[in-house]
């Protein structure tokens, strides 16, 4: 992948009881940094591989709650690193708790790894900085501690005015790189600053997951400008008092949430079996918020840079 390019492929899209097909839930968010993965249902490890997911950079793991179609993949995953010999720390991310999920799990697995493992407990409201992004962390409307994760690339560059550029007659290479990175230059006898010749800086790309909940007003007001939402719906219409009664959401709901948040894209995960007939939840879905697909295992979702 180039530099600049962010693709969230979907390794797992189906729930504690996945339909045939699906594996249960995680998504890799690859950037130019490295690796998020978001959830780690069984089989993370089989799909990563299938789907040519790179680990050779940067891993964050994001564990949304302490459900065990959530964390199940991660023993394996982690007996993977080690068998490939990986040298770089993994940080793992989840609610209180997870510190010591990891430990029992390492222990009752018999998992011995010399990289270093590094866990960051989350409450509402909490941070993680990674390279080129920060992740917030949501509390969500689910039991086992739940969090949502709002994954933000650092603000970008403004672009160069080519045409001031050629009519100052600054040559392409390093000097332009300074000007774009906010650094003044000396050129003929004269400095040139960065905002004679650089637009306005450009906010980063925006992803959230919502992992497991019922809808989430405080979740939805923090979408503003996001890019892609991947949101549960475990539930179709018609179910939602048990969705409730369980920290779930239906098709609709989680449509609502995206059209209120006027999201550019809203992708659909976590399906259950109750979810038959795909290509008629498609167009009904599609008939509330254009800009809504439901997630495959293996599904690719490339998010833009944004031009402005």
């Amino acid at each position: 992948m180039s530099g600049s390019e962010l693709i969230v492929t979907f390794l797992g899209t189906g729930s504690a009881i996945p339909p045939d097909n699906r594996q249960q839930v995680s998504c890799a968010l690859r950037h130019s940094g490295g690796l998020v993965i978001f959830d780690c249902g069984e089989g993370t490890q089989y799909s990563i591989r299938k789907y040519r997911i790179s680990t050779r950079k940067e891993i964050v793991i994001c564990v949304s709650h302490l459900h065990s179609d959530h964390f199940l993949g991660l023993p394996g995953l982690l007996a993977s690193f080690q068998l490939l010999n990986r040298q770089d720390p993994i940080n793992i991310i989840g609610p209180i708790g997870t510190s010591a999920l990891v430990k029992n799990l390492m222990i009752s697995n018999f998992i011995k790894v010399e990289y270093d493992i590094q866990i960051h407990e989350l409450n509402d409201s909490d941070q993680f900085h990674g390279h080129g992004y920060v992740i917030d962390a949501v509390s969500a409307r689910h039991e086992a501690n739940a969090l949502s994760y709002i994954w933000r690339e650092d603000t970008r560059p403004g672009k160069v005015n080519i045409s001031k550029i050629n009519k100052l007659g600054i040559p392409s290479g390093p000097l332009i790189g300074l000007l774009q990175n906010g650094e003044s230059i000396e050129w003929k006898n004269r400095i040139v600053s960065p905002n004679e010749v650089v637009g306005d800086p450009r906010r980063g790309r925006i992803v959230a997951y919502s992992g497991d909940t019922s809808p989430n007003t405080i979740f939805e007001k923090k979408l503003n400008q996001c890019d892609l939402l991947i949101h549960e719906a475990t539930y179709p219409d018609g179910m939602e008092q048990l969705a409730e009664e369980r920290g779930h959401s239906t098709v609709s709901q989680a449509i609502k949430i995206a059209k209120n948040a006027e999201v550019n894209l809203v992708v659909l995960t976590h399906l259950s079996p109750r979810i038959t007939d795909l290509d008629s939840e498609q167009n009904k879905a599609v008939s509330q918020y254009e800009p809504v697909k439901f997630a495959y295992d293996g599904m690719k979702v490339i998010v833009p840079l944004l031009e402005e």
